[in-house]
Parts: structure tokens; sequence; C-alpha cells
């Protein structure tokens, strides 16, 4: 699973993988111990974590979650130890830990709180999206064919002729 795959909904609590497309939404499964599939209507606010932004007050103006989430678990390995009945004070520290440079007038106490319960249902449910991607063209990267490798052709079954139906005879 990569964050490509997960996404928060609008309105509806916690994690979603996104399984599948459909006509009218996406089907979704909640990434907690229920694995519950439910499906997200076109008009919900589906955001991938991969396409989620947190402003900063660098140059760029913004950094990718993805990176303070793989920050986070650099320095974080274990979980946070921050839980959602933590006081404001803890939700800040651990936002200036992974980004000393978030914009602190726009990243406000409710948002690093869902990034820090995002971590640590992450950590603990999907810890393979902090391993290490593989690159997409090491995966496409194929043995060479020798040239004395016998090439065999393709066998095409015949069809067989379909059998006539008889005629009443009255």
């Amino acid at each position: 699973m990569t964050l490509r795959e997960i996404a928060a909904i609008a309105g509806k609590p916690g994690l979603y993988r996104i399984v599948k497309p459909t006509r009218t939404g996406v089907i979704i499964e909640a990434i907690d111990e229920t694995r519950k599939r439910d499906v997200a209507s076109a008009q919900a606010k589906v955001s991938l974590l991969n396409e989620i932004t947190v402003y900063t007050t660098t140059v760029d103006g913004s950094v990718p979650l993805r990176d303070l989430l793989k920050k986070a678990y650099e320095l974080y390995p274990n979980g946070n130890g921050v839980t959602s009945k933590s006081e404001g004070a803890a939700f800040q520290e651990f936002m200036a830990a992974i980004a000393p440079d978030f914009d602190r007038e726009r990243v406000y106490t409710s948002d690093i709180k869902k990034i820090s319960n995002w971590f640590n249902t992450l950590l603990n449910l999907a810890p393979e999206v902090f391993l290490p991607e593989e690159s997409e063209a090491a995966e496409t990267v194929k043995e060479p064919v020798a040239a004395e490798a016998v090439v065999e052709e393709p066998v095409i079954a015949e069809k067989a002729p379909k059998a006539k139906k008889a005629k009443k005879t009255e």
C-alpha cells in the first residue's frame, strides 16, 4: 500500500484505502481493525494523502505531507506519543520537530492533530507506506534476450466446424 492509495474523506473520521472507482464514486476500505468497505460518492471530498501539502514559511510556500510523514517516521519509528487527548502544545512540538518552518498562522492545531493521528494510524495499521519505494524504472528493466535464444511460433487453435441443425420433416 502506498500513499497514492490512501485518502482522507471530509466528514468521515479516519483514513481509507481506495479500492477501485465506480460509476458514481469510489469503493473505499477503512484503514482500521474493521476493514469495512463503503462507497464514497462523487460529491464527497476525497483527498489523497499523496496530494496534501502543509503551509510553510519557505520560498516554496508548502511541503508535501508524504515528506512530513517520512520525517516523522525517522524521528519517531515507534510512534510519536501524542494522542488525540494531548494538549495543544504537544501537537505544536510534534509539528516543529518534523517541519520547523511550518507556518504557525495558517496551520491550525486541528490540522496538526489530524497529521499526528494519521501518522499513528499508518504506523500501526499500514507500516509499509514508510518503506522506501522501488523506482518504477527498476521494475520495468528486464533481462536481455540472448541472440541464440529460440523463439517458438505461437500455436493457433483451429475452430471446429459447427454442427448443423437437423431439419424437421413434416
